[in-house]
């Protein structure tokens, strides 16, 4: 809204501002919302956030986000639309936290895929076998269509393709796709693993299609209405991640007990909520660790 006097002392000296094409300074920014209060355009409403993260690393804060919010333009024009993923990067300088990049280029995700590419191709940051929840739920279950969120180089996916699954998966790496369609034709699985570039935010999980959806370190929020759609009844959702003590070593959020129970509490049974001090799957630190289990009636 152009409201330079609470944003200019938030902008370290060096503040970059990156949109698609080119990078501004804080004195080009700080001009341009001069300039948009002065037209009184364009305006926003409703905006809203989602699938936020924020991962710290000593004295800066990485924040990504998606912003979509309605924009009122100018008299007479109709209202528009503006989505687009940020990243932000805080800085505690001061007694204070500054923002030292915000970066509008759509690059959030993008950013994703570059570092998920790299950690795919060097390797050694992830448990190598299946989860072990994820083993332990589906033994002696009867095979059939499985979701694994978040595939990655296909560890848990080629597991279930060997007990019988039919196995759908997505990542936004395509390091990870590419290693997992590999593993998949060396193992003879290859025509039961179905992997997908693509993000699990805007993935369409069906209705009642999977009897298994698996979310195995893929974040502390779990789209739940999605998932509640894409299980068939009697499916099973398998969940782990980082218990909120080991939230901010890991960098992606933590739970606390019960914090899954409450978000699938309709239309649900929970046959497992837990935490427990393990060895982490990724990052090979004994850390506490959510567990989580539920049955779609």
């Amino acid at each position: 809204e152009g409201d330079v006097d609470t944003v200019a002392p938030m902008l370290v000296d060096d503040f970059m501002h990156v949109i698609p094409g080119r990078f501004n300074s804080a004195e080009f920014l700080l001009s341009r919302l001069r300039a948009r209060k002065q037209r009184g355009y364009p305006r926003y409403s409703d905006r809203a956030y989602d699938s936020t993260k924020v991962r710290f690393y000593g004295d800066a804060a990485v924040v990504t986000t998606t912003s979509t919010a309605t924009l009122l333009r100018a008299e007479g024009a109709p209202p528009g639309t503006s989505a687009h993923t940020m990243t932000l990067v805080w800085i505690w300088q001061g007694g204070d936290w500054r923002l030292h990049t915000w970066n509008e280029a759509d690059a959030g995700r993008e950013m994703d895929r570059i570092a998920w590419n790299r950690t795919y191709r060097e390797g050694g940051s992830v448990k190598l076998g299946p989860n072990q929840l994820l083993v332990d739920t589906v033994q002696g279950l009867r095979p059939g269509k499985a979701l694994d969120v978040g595939i990655g180089q296909g560890r848990n996916a080629l597991h279930l393709a060997s007990q019988g699954w039919d196995v759908t998966g997505v990542d936004i790496s395509d390091e990870g796709i590419a290693q997992v369609n590999q593993a998949a034709k060396d193992s003879g699985l290859d025509t039961q693993v179905h992997a997908h570039v693509a993000d699990f935010h805007t993935w369409d999980f069906g209705e009642s299609q999977y009897d298994l959806i698996a979310f195995i370190y893929m974040g502390a929020t779990p789209p739940v209405d999605a998932i509640r759609r894409g299980l068939a009844p009697g499916g099973i959702v398998v969940f782990e991640h980082f218990g909120a003590d080991a939230s901010k070593s890991s960098g992606s959020g933590g739970l606390r007990q019960g914090d899954l129970s409450a978000l699938f509490q309709d239309g649900f049974e929970v046959l497992r909520d837990e935490q427990v001090v393990d060895l982490a799957d990724w990052g090979h630190a004994t850390v506490p660790l959510i567990r989580f289990v539920a049955r779609k009636h």
